[in-house]
């Protein structure tokens, strides 16, 4: 039995709908606003970032010049934080901090 070349190409673009849709559901952050801001502000990164911007800690985030470009990026940023200063952070609690961020500052899709 042959399917009709219609029907393969609908398929396909179904198929790749569908996809797409994950990629960019997984490529978001998919933590808590809420959980990552008081994490932010109970492990004192603003303090930290303060002290590198000589004054300005979103000064950090915001420069022309940024490394995080990506949300992959900037879960890379928040993990190698969590390792470089011990703050023994769980998983999912780096991706709450990845999602204040990003919903704050970055606006990455």
């Amino acid at each position: 039995m042959l399917i009709p070349a219609k029907a393969v190409g609908e398929w396909v673009l179904a198929v790749t709908a569908v996809v797409s849709m994950f990629a960019s559901a997984t490529t978001a952050a998919a933590g808590e606003f809420a959980e990552g801001k008081k994490l932010v502000s109970e492990h004192n990164c603003e303090i930290c970032h303060n002290n590198k911007t000589l004054g300005d800690a979103k000064a950090i985030y915001l420069r022309k010049d940024r490394k995080v470009t990506s949300v992959e990026k900037l879960k890379a940023q928040v993990a190698v934080c969590n390792s470089e200063l011990g703050l023994k952070l769980f998983p999912d609690e780096e991706e709450h901090i990845v999602a204040y961020l990003n919903d704050t500052y970055y606006k990455f899709k």
